[in-house]
């Protein structure tokens, strides 16, 4: 692994880590005063311009791998609007994902009567709900990312021309979509089971060392599985990094 790799992924550790404390900051201003939504207002947009850049420069350094490390932030710096379009679309994508969870109920009661009277046996719409909640699921944490990073690697690589053509690419290689949905499951999966799974030490010192321990595998296994994420998606494919860039 190169240097500027391990350079960008222990400033990523820092600045993801910075990203999380300071959501929680903006989670916590109040709306009560004009004030408040004004600096609500900038406090966001920091915060979303900051996490797109902090983002971009590992998209943008995985295009570029032997590239220093300033030419990194450099070139996300340069890109940061369309990198910002870029996760709008991915925004507009998710909310539309959460919209259809949130609409499943009366799609699945009347695709259970259909099949209840076609199949001319019981069909129970919990059980529709439930295959629907999970297809919007897979939806969710895997087509749609699969789909949308590289779009944002492009974006990362060459700005506005990104949007229009070439992201595509990446989907024609089949170890693409084998690796990317594991390396999802590591990303987001994983650290999120290991952080919640609460193991019995018997007293207050043990569960608090766990705690702090669990957490920092978490984190650890969130950075360095989003690295790997984003090192496929820029087509570095892991089962051959010397590969040539293609065009």
């Amino acid at each position: 692994m190169r240097a500027a790799t391990v350079k960008l992924w222990a400033l990523h550790l820092l600045g993801d880590a910075l990203i999380v404390a300071l959501f929680y900051i903006w989670l916590s201003i109040g709306e009560a005063t004009a004030w408040q939504l004004i600096e609500t207002a900038l406090l966001g947009l920091v915060l979303a311009g900051f996490s797109v850049w902090l983002q971009g420069t590992a998209f943008a350094h995985f295009q570029e791998p032997e590239s220093a490390l300033a030419a990194s932030f450099r070139a996300a710096w340069r890109r940061l609007l369309p990198l910002v379009v870029a996760a709008l679309i991915a925004g507009v994508v998710y909310w539309f994902l959460s919209f259809l969870t949130d609409r499943a109920e009366s799609p699945a009661n009347k695709t259970a009567s259909w099949l209840t009277l076609h199949l001319r046996r019981p069909v129970h719409p919990p059980m529709i709900l439930s295959v629907f909640t999970w297809a919007i699921r897979l939806l969710e944490w895997v087509v749609a990312p699969v789909l949308l990073l590289p779009l944002a690697a492009r974006v990362a690589s060459e700005g506005w021309q990104g949007l229009a053509h070439g992201w595509f690419i990446r989907l024609r290689d089949w170890r693409y979509w084998l690796l990317s949905p594991v390396l999802l499951v590591l990303t987001l999966y994983v650290p999120w089971r290991l952080f919640h799974w609460v193991p019995y030490l018997g007293g207050l010192s043990g569960e608090l060392a766990s705690f702090i321990a669990r957490w920092l595998i978490a984190w650890l296994l969130f950075v360095a599985a989003w690295f790997a994420t984003v090192a496929v998606a820029s087509r570095r494919v892991l089962l051959n990094p010397g590969r040539a860039k293609q065009p």
